[in-house]
């Protein structure tokens, strides 16, 4: 039997999927919002590759918001389910206030408790059912969210692992990163270290 949606299914699948930049404009579109003769640029890969870089950002931080909120909604929801438990509860007969109330007579500050009819617990009795039964879905919801969370970071470690990413363009832009980082280290080492056949000189 499906589940019903939970808060963190909805909201993920509504804000995440069209997120990432490839999914809005591809490299190729977005080059051709550039000048003809710029469209060759290596700045151009560059600058795309730092927007969508910033867009996996704002999309990380937005599924942990996703988490927070369904998690703070999910204790919401079990904190009236109990509530509504204790309103049941101080309903019901209280056995020994109600000897005492009969021992001390009606000045007693103590409340005065009538007891239940058969009519009358029935009802009680399927309102604690229902927020017992409640506060079971929260929590089944919320198991759901956390494994579905879980899962998620366990996917991305495997793709990390095997190289199975479902962005398509993240090894290339990688590959540029590490590019440009080695081009920074090598050509400021190059700049600052004589070569061997100039320091005879």
């Amino acid at each position: 039997m499906s589940r019903k949606p939970t808060e963190y299914n909805l909201l993920a699948e509504f804000l995440l999927p069209p997120a990432p930049l490839h999914a809005i404009i591809s490299l190729k579109t977005f080059t051709t919002l550039f000048p003809h003769s710029q469209r060759s640029l290596p700045t151009i890969k560059a600058l795309y590759r730092d927007l969508q870089l910033q867009r996996l950002q704002k999309i990380e931080r937005i599924s942990q918001n996703i988490s927070d909120e369904a998690r703070r909604g999910s204790q919401q929801r079990r904190a009236i389910a109990r509530a509504r438990r204790a309103d049941n509860k101080h309903s019901m007969v209280d056995e020994d206030i109600e000897i005492e109330e009969y021992a001390n007579g009606p000045s007693c500050n103590l409340p005065i408790c009538r007891p239940h009819t058969l009519e009358s617990i029935i009802p009680e009795l399927v309102g604690a059912i229902n927020g017992l039964s409640y506060e079971i879905q929260e929590a089944e919801e919320e198991e759901t969210s956390i494994m579905e969370e879980m899962q998620k970071i366990v996917g991305g470690l495997s793709d990390l692992r095997y190289g199975t990413f479902e962005n398509s363009d993240l090894k290339d832009q990688v590959i540029e990163r590490c590019s440009r980082l080695d081009f920074v280290c090598n050509g400021s080492a190059n700049i600052r270290t004589p070569k061997p056949h100039d320091s005879g000189s």
